[in-house]
């Protein structure tokens, strides 16, 4: 509100939108807003921001999609005991978890995970960050559009799947 930009706030129990549409042709600019955004610049300490849909998502650190996720892991298998009774607690999203995502709210979450595939690219920022993580071993980001070949679409989400299953049926 004091960098002068409207709030979407309804529907939201803890969290806020600023929404590009909703926001004044003479108003702050949303496009550099949304850049720092995305770069986590000038976000207050306890709160976290995602990007999606020319979207900027206000929320609580500790929530959030890659928060979420890891809260499932510890709750669910955290606690599970391995073949030899013994549980592992260094079961995390990076070493068990794979990933289907499909715009820039998911991108943190996705790089979180042991892999994540991508049906298709839904953005010039997403388009960005698969382009930056290409040549990297930091993570494992697929992308499984190939127009060339007709995968698209529902193709390309089907793609996405058998991959997962490929890497889940590699540890069984």
């Amino acid at each position: 509100v004091d960098r002068g930009f409207q709030l979407d706030s309804r529907g939201y129990a803890a969290s806020f939108r600023v929404n590009r549409k909703h926001q004044h042709k003479n108003g702050p600019n949303f496009d550099k807003f949304l850049d720092k955004c995305t770069r986590k610049e000038g976000i207050p300490n306890g709160l976290d921001c995602s990007t999606n849909l020319g979207c900027v998502d206000i929320y609580p650190a500790m929530s959030g999609k890659k928060n979420g996720c890891e809260y499932l892991v510890r709750k669910f298998l955290h606690g599970a005991a391995s073949d030899d009774g013994k549980v592992d607690e260094r079961v995390t999203l990076k070493s068990r978890a794979f990933c289907m995502c499909d715009d820039d709210n998911d991108i943190e979450m996705a790089l979180a995970c042991r892999a994540a595939f991508l049906p298709g690219v839904t953005s010039e920022s997403v388009r960005r960050v698969v382009e930056e993580l290409h040549d990297s071993d930091v993570a494992r980001l697929v992308v499984t559009e190939d127009v060339r070949k007709g995968i698209i679409e529902t193709g390309a989400t089907e793609a996405a799947l058998d991959l997962v299953l490929m890497e889940v049926r590699k540890e069984i």
